[in-house]
């Protein structure tokens, strides 16, 4: 299992891999644990759950190690699966920790993240129902619906294809 102190103790690598020093993340993490104790608790008072508080699994990773995990998908695209080898888990249970530090992340961190998708807000209609939203379709478009951005960085890495298959009797040449 991968060992956040001793991972800490390498500062520049630390940096390279999470995007913090040390330091920040120390910070971060102080930051991050009382909004986590608020959500946590919040999710298990909850209306309709079953169990009673204290009943059900508890989390295999500690706080700081599930920050870890999550600054490590963020910054590096690690999949589940390698990011549950790194730390002992299956690629599910890594999945469940990251998406349920995410939100609490959000608030924590200085600058809070954009929404996952680029779709423009659905626009309310005179009778009350709103359109669906629509994907952006143009960097024109884009711009305009986030106006405070100047930079902006498109990933073109290139992703394998099939190709099409001929079915029996047509002529591959045509």
């Amino acid at each position: 299992m991968l060992r956040l102190e001793k991972l800490k103790s390498r500062g520049r690598s630390f940096e390279r891999l999470v995007g913090l020093s040390p330091t920040e993340f120390d910070h971060l993490l102080i930051e991050l644990e009382p909004l986590w104790e608020r959500s946590h608790r919040c999710s298990l008072s909850r209306a309709g759950r079953v169990r009673r508080i204290g009943a059900g699994n508890t989390f295999k990773l500690d706080l700081s190690q599930r920050l870890l995990v999550t600054l490590l998908y963020l910054r590096q695209y690690f999949t589940m699966h390698v990011l549950g080898i790194l730390f002992d888990l299956d690629a599910a249970n890594i999945c469940r920790n990251i998406h349920t530090l995410l939100p609490v992340l959000e608030q924590a961190l200085p600058a809070p993240l954009r929404p996952r998708t680029l779709q423009a807000e659905p626009d309310e209609t005179p009778g009350g129902a709103s359109k669906k939203p629509r994907k952006i379709r143009s960097l024109e478009e884009f711009l305009e619906i986030f106006p405070e951005l100047t930079d902006v960085i498109v990933d073109g890495t290139e992703q394998p294809r099939g190709q099409p298959k001929v079915k029996k009797g047509e002529n591959p040449g045509k």
